[in-house]
């Protein structure tokens, strides 16, 4: 486990014992960003799972010009629109723990269409 900059870190060094990488709130990180950490875990064939929820925050990219160039969409978002008609790749979490019921209805109604309980 460790922070998405201390993945990358770990991307511009050879590690080949990485086989798997679990990145939490993906859906903050560019794609160019979370490919920097995935370079070993690429080379050693090991397997990616992505954590994050489509409906919260971007990342965020202050150059206009990133921006323009689409460099502003996070790994997760591609993989989720990529992989939505396979099943087994896309899992959707539909209890919220951390949340009161009467604290969910806004956002269950704004944004999940009933797709979640508390």
């Amino acid at each position: 486990m460790s922070t998405h900059e201390a993945a990358e870190a770990l991307g511009q060094k050879e590690c080949p014992h990485i086989v798997l990488l679990v990145m939490d709130e993906a859906g903050q990180a560019t794609e160019l960003h979370a490919l920097m950490s995935m370079v070993n875990l690429i080379n050693s064939g090991g397997a990616l799972v992505l954590v994050g929820d489509p409906n919260q925050l971007p990342p965020t990219v202050l150059s206009k010009l990133a921006n323009d160039l689409g460099l502003c969409v996070s790994i997760f978002d591609r993989m989720f629109h990529a992989l939505r008609g396979q099943e087994s790749a896309v899992v959707h979490l539909s209890v919220c723990y951390q949340m009161h019921p009467q604290l969910l209805a806004f956002p269950q109604a704004a944004y999940y269409g009933k797709g979640m309980t508390s």
